[in-house]
Parts: structure tokens; C-alpha cells; sequence
């Protein structure tokens, strides 16, 4: 069904846990229901949940501190107790009787829904997120909505009248007030991207990329202030890029992100899709990065989660036994070096690319010799446990499979980062190891939650649309898959 916004409407616990902002008594979050029915049974799930170190346990401990302050507020309305929050929304707290498992919210949801529908059906809906709900509605022919977890992406899109875009491109550097009457009501985060057509063109002719209809909304620490500038750092002209350039807006984004000075932006995260170019992306930018002198070292962190005993014990010293967890920082590398091959030195390519000779049986990543130089001088691959403890000053600080680490893990690895150096976190929320286990653990998702709107973080989220750059098969098999 259609996720319009309701009349009146019975909301899931599966929505609130999803986005507890819904119910904050001071919300800016938008409407989903012109009234919201609780049932007050919900309070067994929350705090039977609350004590979880995951992404459910933390909307738990929200709830519970938000629910008191309404029901505070609230005022007796015959069976309910009723409060209205600062978007407009009326919510209206109630007792379920005949439900029958007072533990379960999805139970206490359908019979207050039940009663509802008895009373008065009309404009009735029940909001819900989770599948279960959903089928439990449907089979009690129970109107319903599916309302989508809101994620923050870091980006939106806009169209701009004419003369506002003139603006933009005369300017090079418009106020966030000028923004706001064509975006939405939402203010703009810092380091937030905005992507905008002007009225008059199509916004990519020819298949080129114009990064020139991209902007960064930029903060201003000492005025508070917020200017939204075009990408200074995704340019054809930069002197990093050795002739790579984005094929995609969120490439775009996160070249920028990237190759912004530590003082502006010392923290970015990529939670995406597979096949959407983060780890290309940052070790290309960090590569450059490093020749431009700007950073000393680009230390690869990969999460080990994945090898364990049934893997055996790799032979070989430390780089040998971590350097296949970094076989996708390699392979970027690899791409890289092909990338910038285009001024046809003499004996560049036999050095680069050529991999006739290479011993794969010893040499499994095909790593020739000018990417061994490259990895000898510039990367340095740590395992996890060897990194806590440490302060790593000047350096590019690259977390890959984020979404492996556990929240401590995560936390203790942004405290690794010393004075100058830079933070990079990828991953794909989707392929979690912790994806079995119910709450939703990973990091990743916890820290670009709590993060989302942190001045010193740039969060990208690429879309569907423009996901995978890998290939037409994988781009195929990840719409045909990515649902269920």
C-alpha cells in the first residue's frame, strides 16, 4: 500500500524503534498520521529490549525516555490520555483489553485497531515496518501502511527556478535561507550534499557528469553559519585526480568528502551498496593524498570476523597473513594504477599491468611490481587487535567492511585517529555478519546514526539508481535480490 499520510492511525512499535524521533515531544520529524493511537502495552517490548547494545536497544532507551514526558503532558479524552507534539500530531495513549498476548506489540497493535475500527473505521490505518505486522493487518483486513525506515543519507535532490541557479553559478556560494523555500522544511545538516537541476536543462547531457549542480551545505564553527558551496574538491582541474574522475553523483560526493582538508571534514562514511565505488574511491583519493604529501600513511583496518578456525592459520609474517583482508584495498589500487596509465610511458605498463611471470600460487593477489612499491611505501595493514592502543597522527585511518565491527569495536577504532589524520569507514549495511542477529548490531549503522548530524562527518549513502558501477550482471542481481 501506499505510504500516504493518514487521518488516524494505530503506529507499530516496529516504526517507533525505526525512528523514535516520531514521538519526541519537541519533533521536527514530518507527520505520518494527523493522530497516532498507542497502545501503552507496548511498554513489556521496550523494556524488555532496552538493556541490548544495538541499534533497537538505543530506540528503546529513547522511548523510554520520551513516553514519560508525554504521558505527562497528557490529558485525560474520555478512554485515552492525549498530547500533541510540536509537528501538529495528536497522539493518544490507551489500555488494550482482550488482546491476546500482552507481551507481544504486533497483538496489542491489531486489537486496539480492532476497537478502533469498531468505534469508527473510517480513515483507519495501521503504520507498520516490520512484515509480520504487516501480514497480521492484511489477515485481519486491517487497512494499512508500509512506512520505510528513515535513513540518513547525507544528500537530496532539488529543482531550482532559473534565476536561483543563476545564483548559484555567479555566486559560487549561496545561503542556506535561500535554500530553504525550494528543499523541503528540513534544515541542512553540515557537510549535507545537495544535488539540483535548474528548470531549464535536463541535469546530465550526453551522459556527462555535471558536478557543477552538486553542492555541500559548509559550517561555519565560529559564526554557526551554513553556505552551501559547489564540490571545491571534485574537479577535473584538481591535481589529484590523475585523470579518474566520479562516474556518479555519490562518487562525486565522496571525491569531495575525501579529498577535503582534515581541518574541514576529519571524518567520512560510506554505507552502501556493493559495487558503488567506496573503496575505489578511497584509496584513490587517499593515494593521492599521500603523493601530495598531505598524509604520511594509509593504514588499512579490516574487521577478522570472517577468519576463524574452519579458515586455518595463513602462513607467512604479518603482512602475509594480513594482506588477504585487504585483497579489496589491492584490487583498487590495481585499478588505479590502470586508471592513471594513459601517457603510454615506456615501461609503465609492463611495470603495472603486465601480470605474465607473476606466480599466483605464491603470489595469489597478482601483485606486480610497481603495486608492490606502492604497498611498501604508502599502505600499512593492520590487524584489529594490534591497532587499539595506539594514536596514529598524520595518517589516512581507512576502516573497510565497517559494517563488521561491533559498536565497542567501532568506538575504540575512532579513537585511533591522532592529530592530522583522517577517518574513512565503507561498507555495505546490508552484508553485516551481525545481519542474524535480531536488533541490528553493527557499528556502522550505529555511528552514522549517532553521527548524522556532527559537523565534522561526511555521511553518503548511495542510491539504487546509481549503486553499482561494477557490472551489468551484479547491477542486475542486486535489484532482482535486494527486496527480500
Amino acid at each position: 500500500m501506499q505510504n500516504t499520510l493518514s487521518a488516524r492511525a494505530v503506529i507499530g512499535l516496529d516504526v517507533l524503534i525505526d525512528d523514535p524521533d516520531i514521538l519526541k515531544p519537541a519533533t521536527e520529524a514530518p507527520k505520518v498520521a494527523e493522530e497516532l493511537y498507542i497502545p501503552l502495552g507496548y511498554k513489556s517490548s521496550i523494556m524488555r529490549y532496552d538493556h541490548e547494545r544495538s541499534n533497537r536497544g538505543d530506540a528503546c532507551r529513547e522511548l523510554e525516555y520520551y513516553l514519560p514526558i508525554l504521558l505527562t503532558l497528557s490529558e485525560p479524552n474520555g478512554e485515552y490520555h492525549t498530547t500533541k507534539l510540536k509537528n501538529g500530531t495528536l497522539v493518544h495513549f490507551t489500555e488494550v483489553e482482550g488482546s491476546p498476548n500482552p507481551k507481544s506489540s504486533k497483538d496489542q497493535a491489531i486489537a486496539l485497531a480492532k476497537k478502533l475500527m469498531a468505534e469508527n473505521p473510517d480513515g483507519l490505518k495501521i503504520l507498520a515496518s516490520h512484515r509480520k505486522l504487516v501480514l497480521l493487518s492484511a489477515s485481519n483486513f486491517i487497512p494499512y501502511s508500509v512506512i520505510e525506515p528513515r535513513v540518513y543519507t547525507g544528500r537530496r535532490k532539488v529543482i531550482l527556478p532559473a534565476d536561483c541557479a543563476t545564483m548559484w553559478y555567479s555566486k559560487q556560494g549561496t545561503p542556506e535561507d535561500a535554500w530553504l523555500s525550494y528543499i523541503d522544511s528540513t534544515p541542512l545538516n553540515p557537510n549535507e550534499y545537495i544535488e539540483f537541476q535548474p528548470e531549464y536543462t535536463d541535469g546530465e547531457e550526453g551522459g556527462h557528469l555535471h558536478v557543477e549542480n552538486i553542492g555541500r551545505c559548509s559550517f561555519d564553527r565560529a559564526t554557526g553559519k551554513k553556505t552551501v558551496i559547489p564540490l571545491a574538491y571534485t574537479h577535473p582541474r584538481h591535481k589529484a585526480y590523475h585523470r579518474i574522475f566520479p562516474k556518479t553523483p555519490v562518487q562525486a560526493m565522496m571525491f569531495d568528502a575525501l579529498l577535503a582538508p582534515v581541518e574541514e571534514i576529519p571524518m567520512v562514511m560510506f554505507p552502501g551498496i556493493a559495487g558503488s565505488g567506496k573503496t575505489f574511491c578511497s584509496v584513490s583519493a587517499g593515494l593521492s593524498e599521500i603523493e601530495l604529501e598531505n598524509y604520511d600513511h594509509f593504514f588499512v583496518v579490516k574487521s577478522e570476523s570472517t577468519l576463524g578456525r574452519d579458515h586455518g592459520f595463513l602462513p607467512g609474517n604479518l603482512v602475509n597473513k594480513i594482506l588477504p583482508l585487504g585483497a579489496s584495498v589491492v584490487n583498487a589500487l590495481r585499478a588505479t594504477l590502470e586508471l592513471r596509465d594513459q601517457d603510454n610511458r615506456p615501461g609503465y605498463k609492463e611495470k603495472s599491468g603486465d601480470a605474465s611471470g607473476i606466480n599466483f600460487s605464491e603470489n595469489p593477489l597478482g601483485i606486480t611490481p610497481l603495486m608492490q612499491s606502492y604497498l611498501d611505501n604508502y599502505f600499512q595493514f593492520m590487524p584489529l587487535r594490534f591497532i587499539k592502543g595506539m594514536s596514529v597522527p598524520n595518517a589516512i585511518l581507512y576502516f573497510d567492511e565497517a559494517q563488521d565491527f561491533n559498536r565497542d569495536q567501532i568506538t575504540e577504532l575512532m579513537t585511533r585517529c591522532g592529530e592530522g589524520s583522517k577517518l574513512i569507514f565503507t561498507g555495505d549495511p546490508a552484508q553485516s555478519d551481525f545481519a542474524s542477529m535480531s536488533g541490528s548490531f553493527s557499528g556502522l549503522d550505529y555511528v552514522a546514526r549517532r553521527l548524522s548530524r556532527a559537523d565534522y562527518v561526511a555521511i553518503v549513502r548511495p542510491n539504487d539508481a546509481e549503486s553499482c558501477v561494477r557490472s551489468y550482471l551484479v547491477r542486475r542481481i542486486l535489484g532482482d535480490i535486494g527486496h527480500f
